[in-house]
């Protein structure tokens, strides 16, 4: 539970607020720092680069050192989920992962099999990833905006290099964003949700709200 809380916090700590694609096509440091997924393995070394830190220097301070009640081989099993749940955001990966938590679903949730709580632990990060679809109208909305200008601004840069750019990356297309929106909460986020609500039925309402947001955005 500790690793999955602290995956979450940081699971785009350290985010250049440019995609994988961008970041190789102008050969960036960090295409050649790290293995693909470079952007996931850029997050999960700052992660663990801040956690060596409280390890090192606040050993006896425990209000920092949050590993402080973990001996070496549970600590590298932190380690281990960490890195795993991370590298689980990486959309790249999540019509894959998803059909093996379809095909789970379908077959029967064994708690006791360790593919079975990985595949979960996969599932639950991708929702944290994308949880601004839950999120109330309002709220919602304005994540999606500053998201968008963060999409723009790397339409502005890829225009500026000549490099091809997808249509809902320029500018010029700001009036569709709800349009863009809709097709990605439709193909991206519901499907999670939907996987996730089979195995934990409490969070149904999480897929309510995500269906009133959409709503919004066929009729904005």
């Amino acid at each position: 539970m500790k690793a999955l809380m602290i995956a979450s916090i940081s699971h785009d700590v350290g985010h250049p607020g440019l995609n994988e694609s961008y970041l190789k096509k102008v050969q960036c440091t960090l295409t050649r720092m790290y293995d693909d997924p470079v952007i996931e393995q850029h997050h999960v070394q700052t992660c663990f680069l801040i956690l060596q830190a409280f390890v090192e220097f606040n050993v006896k301070d425990i209000r920092c050192n949050i590993f402080c009640d973990l001996g070496s081989d549970d600590y590298k099993e932190v380690l281990d989920v960490i890195k795993m749940t991370i590298e689980s955001t990486n959309l790249q990966k999540y019509k894959l992962q998803c059909e093996r938590m379809r095909h789970i679903v379908e077959t029967g949730v064994d708690f006791r099999k360790k593919h079975v709580r990985n595949s979960l632990k996969a599932l639950m990060m991708m929702a944290c990833d994308l949880c601004s679809g839950w999120k109330r109208w309002d709220e919602h909305k304005n994540v999606v905006w500053s998201l968008y200008k963060e999409i723009f601004n790397q339409g502005d840069k890829e225009v500026s290099f000549g490099i091809i750019t997808p249509e809902h990356m320029l500018r010029a297309n700001a009036e569709n964003i709800p349009k863009y929106q809709a097709a990605f909460m439709e193909n991206v986020i519901f499907p999670i949700y939907q996987l996730l609500i089979k195995v934990f039925p409490q969070l149904r309402d999480i897929l309510k709200t995500s269906q009133d947001n959409l709503e919004c955005w066929k009729t904005y």
